[in-house]
């Protein structure tokens, strides 16, 4: 892998899968206690999906926010 695509780049992975459901680039988790919610971004090689996610969490700390972005990009 010689490079990561940059944000603006589409991508090209776009399979609706047997139950009907299509892929999602990005995606947001709210915690089930309220505290925050986390997003996730797979990042793209020319377009197509490979094994790097960036993660990145948020949590409500009174009236701001705290955001957690420990490792930068996940392997998955």
């Amino acid at each position: 892998m010689e490079q990561i695509d940059k944000f603006e780049v589409e991508c090209t992975f776009k399979p609706v899968y047997k139950d009907g459901s299509v892929y999602k680039q990005e995606s947001f988790y709210h915690f089930t206690d309220g505290s925050g919610l986390s997003y996730e971004y797979a990042l793209t090689t020319d377009g197509e999906p490979n094994d790097l996610t960036l993660s990145i969490e948020f949590h409500y700390e009174g009236d701001y926010m705290k955001v957690i972005f420990e490792s930068g990009v996940t392997v998955l």
